[in-house]
């Protein structure tokens, strides 16, 4: 199985689907070293899996995370499962310095590891890939982006809130498909949703090009929601 291949199962999982939940981690708009979080996964109201992730250490302006991801998607007469793994640093405004993960689709697996400088982003495949080259230029300095993990985009939310009305524009580099993508979220109004019992007063956003719906908590600026209703999915955190 080459990258593509998985990047097409990933990107058809991006969002999926989460409801009511137990008991919820606080929300923080600057979490500490050693906060973990959950994203419940339900398509159809049945949960599928979920992904994790651990702020395992601060270093100045720099944020360590590991997350795993456990999905079980139905879908064409079978059950794919899809395992990825991986850690993941940041700055404190959300661009990415070093992105590695492991990822297993029905036991294929391939891995990636991305390092991020001024100017381009080095690319490591294993198994490697002859289409994809071993650096790829950047402008600016980009967030980043990473089909089904929802931890990356609310690291980016906190720092970086999107305007309450409008368009909010963000420059994204796509781990998935490793490139530059833009990503611009529309303003769509306020609405307070539940999370492990809570009330969470949010705005809600249309994503471009993702076509999803976040909700992003009013106090913290964090992706607490996630929802794509044409296919009836939602992720939600916990």
């Amino acid at each position: 199985m080459n990258l593509a291949q998985f990047r097409t199962v990933l990107a058809s999982t991006a969002c999926i689907a989460a409801a009511g939940v137990s008991i919820a981690a606080p929300l923080m708009a600057a979490p500490a070293a050693g906060y973990s979080e959950q994203y419940t996964f339900r398509i159809n109201g049945k949960v599928i899996g979920k992904q994790t992730a651990e702020l395992i250490s601060l270093d100045g302006d720099s944020q360590r995370w590991r997350y795993q991801l456990d999905l079980k998607v139905p879908g064409g007469g079978k059950t794919i499962t899809l395992l990825e793994n991986g850690i993941f640093a940041v700055t404190a405004s959300g661009q990415p310095l070093s992105y590695e993960t492991s990822a297993s689709l029905d036991g294929q697996s391939q891995k990636e590891a991305l390092t991020f400088r001024t100017g381009n982003v080095s690319v490591i495949l294993d198994p490697p890939q002859a289409a994809v080259p071993g650096k790829i230029a950047i402008a600016g300095t980009p967030f980043l982006i990473a089909n089904n993990n929802l931890t990356a985009w609310s690291i980016i939310s906190r720092a970086n809130r999107p305007k309450t009305t409008g368009v909010t524009t963000w420059q994204m580099f796509s781990a998935n498909a490793l490139q530059p993508v833009v990503a611009t979220l529309s303003a769509m109004g306020a609405e307070t949703v539940k999370i492990g019992g809570q009330d969470v007063a949010c705005h809600v956003y249309s994503v471009f090009p993702i076509g999803n719906r976040f909700w992003i908590a009013d106090v913290t600026g964090e992706l607490v929601k996630d929802a794509d209703p044409s296919q009836k999915l939602e992720i939600v955190k916990e």
